[in-house]
């Protein structure tokens, strides 16, 4: 029988067809591991011709695991056939993926388990017996909390934040604004967009307040880091004593909380309410990981959040501490807008002893539309800022309805350079923000005036 077949093979054209033959079965779906990597044609077979002529058929696989770990089979879990396997990491067993998996000893130890159980008779807790089951349960106390409870994470090291170099927005002021919580990337794109007119008074404001901040530091003698608290103080230090009577009114939401290195303006802590939280339909652990990690969604439309930014980077003291503005709830994950509120933002800001910014914070309250539309009326200057003063005169139900056409069409840059009233409103924006950072500029004039006469008017 030998004889016969080793005649046949010697008679035939291909010596191998006979070997190819005993050895080839079902196709496989891709390359074996030793074509792919010599860049040789295979025929899919199991094992390949290529294989089987170099004399090494055992080594023809398609993947380099090409079955499931013992743990995955025995646990009947889906192996994506690496080595560790992605489920012995998550289970920290990566080191043991390879090894045989003892099956007997897991099985003994389960029956043990399971004896142990079946041997222990069920008992009821100490103190209660069928009476007592029979009763209803006692009544929960209930506990008076004056203020919602708030969660806070503390940035321990913050020489390991990132700095916001591009668009050369690096300046200590600007800094707040990247690390405020709201989406990097989101910020990045409406900055990037920005009209070359407002760009350019935006770095004239900045390059204002980085004059007298570094004007300023020249009081600080020596020029020593001062101690920064990071203890946890309450949050009502940062309310003045006529507005502490809003935290127990029915419309209160909530506020967020940010404590600031008074050097470098990097955030030291952030502080969340759990109102706030609810609001946004949030676990309140989500809203201070995402707040954390620089991942919130920005709560209104473009032009809207930037008037809020500038109002608050540049507000002087003759300006007011709150504004009116137009809450929207997005969805996390798809950014699709659910709900949309008209709120009051009360900003509060403490200072150190140098002028210094230490803490902020921001408490909403929700408003009624009839009270919006009187506060239309009496100042529209708190209303919306930059948008009622371009010409946006509508009501609190219109801007209620409106909510999600303005967030994802009408109330951004590129759609008011498109359309000649757009142009109109954009001349206006860049005339009101200019405006705002007029005494800026003017400050800074003066205080260099004197500095160059040596006659500073702290000396």
């Amino acid at each position: 029988m030998t004889g016969s077949i080793f005649e046949e093979a010697m008679l035939s054209d291909d010596p191998f067809d006979h070997v190819l033959e005993e050895f080839a079965s079902r196709p496989r779906k891709k390359a074996c591991l030793r074509c792919r990597s010599s860049k040789i044609k295979c025929d899919y077979l199991k094992p390949c011709s290529s294989c089987v002529r170099s004399g090494c058929p055992g080594t023809c696989m398609e993947d380099q695991n090409p079955r499931s770990c013992d743990f995955c089979k025995q646990k009947k879990l889906k192996c994506n056939k690496l080595r560790p396997c992605d489920q012995c990491i998550k289970r920290a067993r990566g080191e043991n993926c390879s090894a045989p998996f003892n099956a007997a000893s897991y099985k003994s130890a389960k029956a043990a388990t399971r004896k142990t159980a079946e041997e222990e008779p069920a008992t009821l807790p100490q103190g209660w017996g069928q009476q007592e089951l029979l009763e209803p349960p006692p009544q929960a106390v209930q506990v008076h909390r004056p203020m919602p409870f708030a969660l806070k994470i503390t940035f321990s090291d913050t020489s390991e934040h990132r700095e916001r170099e591009s668009l050369r927005l690096h300046h200590v002021i600007f800094r707040r604004v990247w690390e405020s919580g709201y989406s990097l990337p989101r910020l990045l794109r409406i900055l990037n967009n920005l009209p070359h007119a407002i760009r350019q008074v935006l770095d004239e404001g900045l390059m204002a307040l980085e004059g007298l901040r570094q004007i300023k530091c020249k009081r600080i003698s020596p020029p020593s880091s001062p101690e920064v608290p990071t203890q946890d103080s309450s949050v009502l230090e940062l309310v003045k004593d006529d507005n502490e009577g809003f935290l127990s009114s029915n419309d209160y939401i909530g506020f967020y909380a940010y404590e600031w290195d008074p050097l470098t303006q990097k955030r030291v802590s952030v502080q969340v309410s759990q109102c706030l939280a609810s609001f946004l339909k949030m676990h309140p652990e989500e809203v201070l990981a995402r707040v954390g990690h620089s991942d919130h969604f920005l709560p209104n439309s473009e032009i809207e959040f930037l008037g809020a930014l500038f109002n608050e980077l540049f507000r002087t003291n003759d300006l007011p501490a709150y504004r009116y503005q137009r809450l929207v709830r997005s969805c996390p994950k798809t950014g699709k807008i659910l709900e949309s509120m008209i709120v009051k933002s009360t900003a509060s800001r403490q200072l150190d002893e140098h002028g210094r910014v230490v803490k902020t914070c921001h408490f909403l309250h929700h408003v009624r539309p009839w009270e919006y539309d009187e506060a239309m009326r009496l100042r529209p200057e708190c209303c919306r800022p930059f948008l009622t003063n371009t010409g946006d005169r509508r009501s609190a139900h219109q801007l209620l309805s409106d909510a999600n056409r303005d967030c994802l069409f009408e109330e951004c840059f590129e759609t008011w350079t498109k359309t000649p009233e757009g142009v109109g409103r954009l001349k206006k924006f860049v005339c009101l923000f200019r405006n705002l950072i007029l005494p800026f500029k003017q400050e800074l004039a003066r205080l260099k005036a004197l500095e160059a006469q040596n006659e500073m008017p702290w000396g």
